[in-house]
């Protein structure tokens, strides 16, 4: 009660009460004074031991507070009231502009109302959410988020959503199959998902198929005859799509293009770049320049390897460009590296 009166009545700016173990009863107390009061500027609430029914009064009392812009609540417990009522605040405040969230255990099903509320957020211009268990869920909140008004820059990473390590590397899409995958032979559904790789392996006699490993050991798609999947195991390779004539899909126009590398300039995460890269090829056939600029734009040399994968199959007179593409943008060891996952550019 002392605490919620102290700061509805006091005039501070900037406040830091991290690692204070103020709890859910601090939280409470501290949602009641956020819903009136109209000094406070920046709040740390870090490392506080909040759990769920906290964190849900801390945000419920955002709804209406009309000058915080910074919140750091990193290392408490959101789940998922607490990011229901997330979605909430970001959907009614209008002055938040960064919110830092990281390992706040924000789970899988509260990323649709988070994802609802930053569409329609206006002010946020930094929001990270590192750490948290979205799962499939992280698709939601990266749309959202891309699309968002406020155009915000974000970090995702490590949100059991991985486009370098794990990603969805069973998910197979006919609008672009060239990329890294790995299938659990003991799940039924992903034997069904390897299928259409099967099948394009059969038919170009295994060329397609490169790295094969099942549990890390090598082995070689047969250039001949039926291969019989195991029933169990972690089967791991590169496909590349050599065959499929994408020359009919249009190209990104300029505009287009412009929008999609500031798109990309705004994702803090790696993982996120490269779901934006991945999504747009499922689209849009690039120019060699356009490969060259987005790849050239990317700090990490494997985000640089993987996004050079990805536009594979989608770039336009491949067999002519491809030099010049790894020339201009990786070092000559990654060359040599995506020589080995991709094979010749034929």
């Amino acid at each position: 009660g002392a605490l919620e009166c102290t700061f509805c009545t006091c005039k501070l700016t900037y406040l830091d009460v991290s690692n204070n173990g103020i709890a859910n009863t601090g939280a409470k107390a501290l949602g009641k004074m956020l819903a009136s009061n109209t000094s406070l500027l920046e709040l740390d609430l870090g490392w506080n031991h909040i759990c769920e029914h906290g964190s849900v009064a801390v945000f419920m009392g955002m709804c209406d507070n009309e000058a915080l812009t910074t919140l750091h609540f990193g290392w408490n417990r959101v789940g998922e009231q607490g990011g229901i009522a997330l979605g909430k605040m970001l959907d009614q405040n209008k002055t938040i502009s960064r919110i830092d969230l990281p390992n706040c255990g924000i789970l899988n099903s509260a990323c649709a109302p988070i994802a609802a509320g930053l569409k329609e957020n206006t002010a946020l211009t930094c929001i990270k959410l590192q750490w948290n268990p979205l799962g499939e869920g992280c698709m939601l909140i990266l749309d959202a988020l891309v699309t968002s008004p406020a155009k915000p820059l974000f970090s995702l990473d490590n949100c059991s959503f991985n486009a370098i390590a794990d990603g969805n590397k069973s998910a197979v899409d006919p609008r672009n199959v060239t990329q890294n995958y790995k299938f659990d032979l003991s799940r039924e559904r992903e034997r069904e998902a390897l299928q259409p790789l099967l099948e394009l392996a059969l038919k170009e006699c295994g060329q397609c198929w490169r790295n094969e490993r099942i549990n890390s050991k090598r082995f070689h798609f047969p250039e001949e005859g039926i291969w019989v999947v195991p029933d169990a195991g972690i089967l791991e390779f590169d496909f590349v799509d050599f065959e499929s004539d994408y020359e009919e899909q249009n190209e990104m126009g300029n505009d287009d293009f412009r929008s999609f590398l500031q798109q990309v300039g705004r994702i803090i995460s790696s993982d996120g770049r490269l779901e934006i890269i991945k999504q747009a090829c499922f689209s849009y056939c690039f120019s060699a320049e356009q490969v060259i600029n987005t790849v050239s734009s990317l700090p990490r040399e494997k985000e640089k390897e993987e996004a050079i994968v990805l536009f594979f199959s989608k770039m336009r007179q491949r067999v002519h460009f491809m030099p010049m593409v790894l020339l201009r943008c990786t070092k000559r060891a990654d060359i040599v590296n995506l020589q080995r996952r991709l094979g010749p550019a034929k």
